[in-house]
């Protein structure tokens, strides 16, 4: 399995940079404080999946101190975008 974060993909897209493959990846998860307990639970069960069926280095998580009171937005078609109103959380 591949990993490209989105902005790095659409950098790709645009042929302002390029990718290579590398050995290995651990993959660390923060997950926003404010969100409710079951979708905690579904993010970790997501993330427990992809180490079970994709053998990916699924490492630690953890809750930021604060919420990041992420604001998600869509357009008529289709795409969606999310602007976090306490970024300073995860610094």
């Amino acid at each position: 399995a591949l990993y490209v974060e989105g902005w790095a993909l659409d950098e790709f897209a645009q042929g302002r940079l390029g990718l290579r493959a590398v050995r290995r990846n651990r993959i660390g998860l923060v997950l926003d404080s404010g969100i409710e307990p079951e979708l905690r639970l579904r993010q970790l069960q997501a993330a427990d999946a992809a180490r079970a069926t994709l053998g990916l280095d699924v490492g630690a998580w953890t809750l930021t101190d604060k919420p990041v009171d992420a604001e998600l937005a869509l357009a008529p078609s289709g795409a969606s975008w999310g602007t976090l109103r306490c970024p300073e959380t995860l610094v």
